[in-house]
């Protein structure tokens, strides 16, 4: 795993519970703890194990080339979850599963605009720049934003999918006097960093539109406390589970297709009530 951020906690005990359903399973977990070259060094000890299988959530995608070639190399089916290697011809015995990231930024901008009647000064909180989500989550509002006459991004910058960082990020935009009517996050933990900002300047985040995506347990939180104005599911317990059955599946000499997508859903209010991660 690349951290142990909320999201992918879920991810991960989806993929603890499946395994636990396999009597002849035995599954490890490391944190790379946002390294690449930790991860990297992750990758090779389990090689010299030699595992039946490996399932990787990228720190940074530019590097899934190396972690491509070395469990190749190593005869070990390879397993992508949640973050889409940089490789979009996959060789055999690699997979991906996970959601496609063109649909994600997608939907959240373009509630924040039936919201705000597509007019309005758009501020987005990006994640890692490494990664898929970080870089087409933010492409995708800026696409939209562009087609708008009266809609622009006014400010863009990194928070690394981290509650801490997105925090101080919005903390240091509210001394720029840049009027922001809405905040896009490319993840929900950004989100909460937003409103603890917020709220620490004395501002009310039901009078800025705040869209996440994840749908995480403490988003939705925030969405009952009507402080949340959308976000986009993303089924993490499905792409841990997921993940799981295609190493198994591939570990047992099965042929699994190259990518298994999980569909991302758009999370309002009025319809929260179905989404539970």
């Amino acid at each position: 795993m690349a951290n142990s951020e909320n999201f992918l906690v879920i991810v991960r005990n989806a993929m603890e519970k499946e395994a636990s359903t396999h009597p002849d399973i035995s599954a490890q977990y490391l944190d790379a703890e946002n390294d690449v070259l930790k991860q990297l060094d992750q990758v090779k000890n389990l090689i010299s194990q030699n595992v039946d299988a490996i399932i990787v959530n990228p720190v940074d995608s530019s590097f899934t080339p190396q972690i491509t070639k070395l469990a190749n190399e190593a005869n070990i089916p390879l397993v992508y979850v949640n973050r889409a290697p940089a490789e979009t011809d996959l060789p055999k015995n690699v997979v991906f599963v996970g959601s496609d990231e063109h649909y994600s930024g997608d939907m959240q901008i373009k509630e924040i605009a039936r919201i705000l009647d597509n007019k309005g000064n758009i501020a987005i909180l990006q994640g890692d720049v490494g990664t898929g989500p970080g870089i087409l989550r933010t492409e995708k509002v800026e696409e939209f934003a562009k087609t708008q006459p009266d809609m622009k991004v006014v400010l863009k910058d990194p928070a690394n999918f981290l509650r801490t960082q997105a925090k101080d990020v919005v903390t240091t935009w509210l001394t720029l006097g840049e009027k922001i009517d809405a905040i896009a996050a490319n993840n929900d933990e950004m989100v909460i960093g937003a409103i603890i900002a917020l709220e620490a300047a004395g501002i009310d985040p039901k009078t800025v539109i705040i869209g996440g995506i994840d749908a995480t347990p403490d988003a939705m939180d925030m969405m009952k406390q009507g402080k949340l104005a959308l976000t986009v599911f993303q089924d993490a317990a499905g792409q841990g589970k997921g993940s799981m059955d295609a190493a198994i599946k591939m570990a047992d000499g099965q042929t699994v297709e190259h990518f298994v997508w999980i569909r991302f859903q758009l999370v309002t209010p009025e319809i929260m009530g179905k989404y539970t991660q």
